[in-house]
């Protein structure tokens, strides 16, 4: 050890002693932190993936400064973008804390999303958390999207909502989080960990809203980074059979986001986004909503494991869908929103904002972009029309919208059909009015302009809002329309774009015979499941009751492109060719065997209600219209 000298210069002695000073008090109270267990005043989380027993998982947090004696601790109730109460804490046990010295305090549940927690000195809670995609729980399942699935050495999807609580009046503070992992396991994620090794992951967002804003998905990795413009795109995918990989999909995902950019204006309006894709193989068995859930910078899809190229149109339509949700309500929302209540949510009046014209803009997008025809197109409008119409077209989607979650919930996924047909006529309308100059997406960019991310507006006063930029007449189509009782007048509205509506209408069509085919979301191939009413072309073709057709013209039809394959043929065909199928029949010792069917085509009389189709002798205007809407050059 060498010798201590004392300078001969007083300045630097005495600085000297100074510094040795406030080491020695940084010492002293660093020593003291740690015997105490303090951590800073945020919250310190921690989770260790390589200990899940059955299907739970231990939760450990060091938490914030608690100057009280008594204290609740919460789960949220819901959180923003499920529109409904899943009460979260009811998949919490074995809760307990202890303070400085380590000695259990006394806690009571309270509810299915709280606990009081009595005594000084909080310095650390432990609890269970269990895995919602397999409880054994049969009420009010978690959409998967929004719950937690704990696959030990083979796949972990994180919701902060599951996992982590926190204290009243305590949501916006810091929360840090550390993550034991499996050393080959990856977590895709649209946050940046602050420090991560083979082992070890460790995040900090700066409220609990931004913790629920971003699930994790642990498992070996298959990704794939995007890089458009500015923004750097990463596609994550679990699939346990390998029918699906992240560059195959990611190639597919680059053509549409290529094309939001475009219809955006050039850039994303993100730096990172995550896609988080788990496919379900069809031996797992899950409750069957599958879908997606939307956060700001990621999304994260629940569907079914298939072959790839058979449900591209799914994957491509839900993720434009989710992807447009950093549009709305993301950056143009409500009060109710901005400030959202995870004990006691209370919903806006502008469902039709949120997800009526985010599924709408992931629509439209498509057609302009050229991404889809404009056929192709009048077929999903058409298919919106028809699937809204089992909802009461009658109920103000603003009342609708404020009592979602209770007395309309039979009501939400109408958002999908007539909140997107909101969203189109409004288009139309405004292009209408500004002679082709001004749509939806120029009122989307001016509310941006006024809004964005971090400020709201009031529920009541958006449609005066709209208003005041834009047409007198757009203050009467949302009184009649969308706070008010009116059906949509489709009709009227399509064809100020040259596009001719009915509700009934005869016209002259291919058909496959007038047999009953039927087939669902996971099937192979559609199935002949009925012959009594067919026609003269279906008698000839000799269909039978249990047949599978795999193959139209010789074009392979999987049941998620069966419609797309089928209206192509008729597109391309005229009366007199020859229609050939060729189906799976079972035969006598039930074995399945290709057959071949044929017969020549021709049109018959259909009654087709909510028929939709281009008017030929659309004027200037509604031309002018038109193209202003769909993109003059598709």
């Amino acid at each position: 050890m060498q010798p201590f000298v004392i300078s001969e210069h007083p300045n630097k002695y005495m600085k000297t002693i100074r510094s040795i000073t406030s080491l020695f008090i940084i010492f002293l109270f660093s020593h003291l932190i740690l015997a105490k267990g303090y951590s800073g005043n945020y919250y310190q989380y921690s989770i260790d993936l390589n200990t899940v027993t059955g299907n739970k998982i231990q939760v450990t947090l060091i938490p914030p400064d608690i100057n009280q004696d008594e204290i609740i601790f919460r789960f949220p109730r819901m959180v923003p973008g499920t529109y409904h109460i899943y009460d979260f804490g009811r998949f919490v046990t074995d809760f307990r804390a202890f303070d400085n010295s380590g000695s259990e305090l006394s806690v009571s549940r309270l509810d299915s999303n709280s606990w009081k927690i009595t005594g000084k000195n909080i310095s650390k809670i432990t609890y269970f958390a269990e895995d919602s995609w397999t409880t054994k729980n049969p009420n009010n399942k978690i959409f998967e999207p929004a719950g937690m699935n704990l696959q030990k050495q083979s796949n972990f999807v994180l919701n902060a909502q599951c996992l982590f609580g926190y204290f009243d009046g305590m949501r916006d503070k810091v929360f840090k989080l550390t993550v034991t992992k499996p050393e080959n396991f990856y977590g895709s994620t649209a946050l940046i960990p602050e420090y991560t090794d083979k082992t070890i992951d460790k995040f900090s967002v700066s409220s609990y809203f931004e913790m629920t804003d971003a699930p994790i998905m642990y498992d070996v990795p298959d990704t794939t980074i995007l890089k458009l413009g500015g923004t750097n795109v990463l596609v994550s995918v679990y699939s346990p059979n390998h029918k699906i990989n992240s560059k195959v999909l990611a190639a597919s995902l680059k053509n549409m986001l290529e094309g939001q950019r475009k219809y955006l204006g050039g850039n994303l309006p993100v730096q990172k986004y995550a896609y988080l894709y788990y496919f379900v193989p069809p031996e797992m068995k899950s409750q069957g909503s599958f879908g997606a859930l939307e956060h700001n910078n990621s999304s994260l899809y629940f569907l079914p494991e298939m072959e790839e190229s058979d449900m591209n149109d799914m994957l491509i339509s839900t993720a434009a869908h989710e992807f447009f949700h950093v549009i709305t309500p993301l950056s143009i929302h409500s009060d109710e929103i901005q400030n959202f209540d995870f004990d006691n949510p209370k919903m806006s009046e502008h469902l039709w904002l949120y997800e009526g014209m985010t599924e709408y803009t992931a629509i439209i997008c498509q057609v302009k972009e050229g991404l889809i025809s404009r056929d192709e197109f009048l077929d999903k409008v058409q298919e919106k029309i028809i699937m809204s119409g089992s909802f009461n077209d009658t109920l103000p989607f603003t009342v609708m919208s404020k009592n979602v979650l209770d007395k309309y919930v039979n009501e939400y996924t109408n958002v999908y059909q007539k909140g997107a047909l909101i969203g189109m006529c409004l288009d139309i309308k405004l292009r209408a009015l500004s002679g082709g100059k001004f749509g939806v997406r120029d009122m989307m960019k001016v509310l941006s302009e006024r809004y964005g991310k971090y400020k709201s507006f009031a529920d009541s006063g958006l449609f005066d809002e709209i208003t005041s930029f834009t047409f007198p007449e757009i203050r009467n189509f949302f009184s009649l329309y969308v706070e008010g009782n009116k059906p949509l007048p489709y009709d009227s509205m399509l064809s100020l774009a040259g596009v001719f509506y009915s509700k009934k209408a005869t016209v002259k069509e291919f058909t496959l015979g007038r047999i009953g085919i039927a087939g669902r979301t996971g099937d192979s191939y559609m199935e002949v499941v009925g012959t009594d009413n067919a026609n003269d072309f279906g008698r000839e073709m000799g269909y039978k009751k249990g047949d599978k057709i795999i193959k139209i013209n010789g074009i392979d039809t999987p049941y998620e492109k069966f419609k797309e394959v089928l209206n192509s043929v008729y597109k391309k065909s005229k009366e007199g060719d020859i229609m050939k199928l060729v189906v799976l029949r079972k035969d006598k010792n039930g074995e399945e065997k290709e057959v071949t069917l044929k017969a020549k085509m021709y049109k018959v009389d259909v009654q087709e209600e909510n028929y939709i189709s281009f008017d030929d002798n659309a004027g200037a205007q509604q031309v002018l219209v038109r193209d202003s809407w769909l993109g003059e050059n598709n």
